[in-house]
């Protein structure tokens, strides 16, 4: 009973502070139900045994899927901030600065699609590729999250939506950043 515990906590620790993920099966001699509660993991990270192998391996390549894209913040270590078009990005205190030294509030999905178009400032991100990295999940091909989260940060930057200059949208491809990105 005691390693079932320390085994949940280090899975634990490792889910939360760490991009690593894995799935697990259970069924084993010596399960107890109720010491260990799979369904408190992601539904594709936990499979009861027996399983169907083709199951196991759709959820295996869903979760490396999700992984390759899974929403990261710069790292502080790395990347300080961004400057672009007279603003300014920091990534450790995850604020918004305008060309008067002004902070501007961001929500926190705001934020991680302005990180995550500053990150790759001169490739064009499609808007399934944006869900993928915000959300960890396939986009929906009538869900235009994406397309309203843009158009807060227009207003926000100050971008005229008719012919904006800082994220431009290239049509039938996605988004990018049209002014230069220096990160520092």
């Amino acid at each position: 009973m005691r390693k079932l515990n320390d085994s949940l906590a280090v899975i634990a620790a490792i889910l939360a502070f760490s991009a690593v993920t894995f799935a697990q099966t259970y069924g084993t001699p010596g399960y107890a139900p109720g010491t260990w509660k799979p369904q408190e993991l992601p539904k594709d990270l936990s499979k009861p045994k027996p399983f169907n192998p083709r199951e196991l391996l759709g959820r295996i390549k869903a979760i490396l899927r999700r992984s390759a894209h899974a929403p990261r913040d710069p790292s502080p270590d790395s990347v300080r901030g961004f400057c672009f078009g007279g603003w300014r990005l920091d990534t450790v205190t995850r604020t918004l600065t305008d060309v008067d030294g002004k902070e501007v509030a961001l929500s926190g999905a705001e934020y991680r699609l302005l990180a995550v178009l500053l990150g790759s400032a001169n490739r064009v991100l499609t808007r399934a590729q944006l869900t993928e990295l915000l959300r960890g999940r396939d986009a929906d091909p009538f869900d235009r999250s994406i397309d309203v989260r843009v158009s807060r940060l227009r207003q926000i930057l100050g971008d005229d939506a008719r012919a904006p200059q800082i994220i431009k949208t290239v049509y039938g491809e996605g988004y990018v950043i049209g002014v230069n990105v220096a990160s520092d």
